[in-house]
C-alpha cells in the first residue's frame, strides 16, 4: 500500500475549518450527481491501516540493536466518482478523518527507550478507477493532508509513558498498488492495497528547522470496506 498516515490537530480545524466544508460540498455535489445519472458514484468508507517494519544493526561495539516498528490507523471517508464511464471508471475524490498510532520496542539498548505516537488529522486522496476485468478494478492513489503527532516515550526506572511535543507535518503519499472489487448484486465493494511511498515535512515548536523524511515501504497493507450510495 502507497499510504500516507496524515493527520490534523482538532485546534487547527477549528481555525481552518477547510476540511470541514470540503467535506459539505463533496455531500452536495455527490447528491446532485446522483439525482442527475444513473450512478451510484458516490460512496463513503472505512480504511484499516497496518505497517510494520523490523530491523536489527550491530553498533561499533558490536551490540546487536533490534526494532520493531508497527502502525495501526483507521479512517471515514466521504468521496465521488468525477465524470464516470458506465462502466464506473473515472477519477476519485475522496475526503476522510484519520487516527492512528506507531509504536516503536527496542531491545538489547538501553538508551534507546520505547515510544509511541498518537496521530489525528485527515487527508484528500485522488484516485483513477480503470476497469480491469468485470467488477475488478485498478486503482493507483494520491494522497495528501496535514499531520498532528503527539510523542511519547517509557522510562524505565519510572515504569511510566512521558509525553513529548507534538510535531505537526504536511505531505504526500503515493499508492501504486490499489484494487477495488465490486460486488454484483449490493452496493459495497471491497480494495486492498500495499506498499508504500511517502514524503513528510514535519515542523516542531522547539526546532528551528523542519524535518524532511521519504520512505518507501513494502511492509504496509490497508483494506477497506466502501459502500456506494
Amino acid at each position: 500500500m502507497f499510504v500516507l498516515f496524515l493527520n490534523l490537530n482538532f485546534d487547527y480545524m477549528k481555525k481552518k475549518c477547510y476540511l470541514p466544508v470540503l467535506m459539505v460540498l463533496c455531500v452536495l455535489i455527490s447528491l446532485s450527481a446522483k439525482a442527475q445519472s444513473s450512478g451510484p458514484y458516490a460512496f463513503v468508507d472505512g480504511l484499516f491501516r497496518y505497517t510494520t517494519v523490523s530491523t536489527k544493526s550491530v553498533s561499533a561495539k558490536q551490540t546487536k540493536v533490534s526494532q520493531n516498528e508497527l502502525s495501526i490507523g483507521a479512517s471515514m471517508g466521504l468521496g465521488y466518482i468525477v465524470c464516470p464511464n458506465n462502466d464506473g471508471q473515472g477519477i476519485s475524490v475522496d475526503v476522510g478523518f484519520v487516527i492512528g498510532t506507531k509504536n516503536n520496542n527496542y531491545k538489547n539498548i538501553s538508551s534507546m527507550p520505547d515510544t509511541k505516537e498518537k496521530m489525528l488529522g485527515a487527508e484528500v486522496t485522488l484516485g483513477y478507477h480503470k476497469l480491469v476485468i468485470p467488477r475488478l478494478y485498478y486503482v493507483p492513489k494520491l494522497s495528501i493532508g496535514f499531520t498532528n503527532v503527539e510523542p511519547s516515550q517509557y522510562v524505565e526506572g519510572y515504569h511510566q509513558w512521558y509525553t513529548g511535543e507534538k510535531t505537526n507535518s504536511i505531505g504526500a503519499g503515493l499508492n501504486l498498488l490499489s484494487f477495488e472489487f465490486k460486488s454484483k448484486d449490493t452496493p459495497f465493494a471491497v480494495r486492498f492495497s500495499m506498499g508504500g511511498i511517502t514524503y513528510l515535512h514535519t515542523t516542531a515548536k522547539s526546532a528551528s528547522n523542519p524535518v524532511h523524511a521519504f520512505d518507501f515501504d513494502l511492509n504496509s497493507f490497508s483494506t477497506a470496506i466502501i459502500y456506494y450510495l
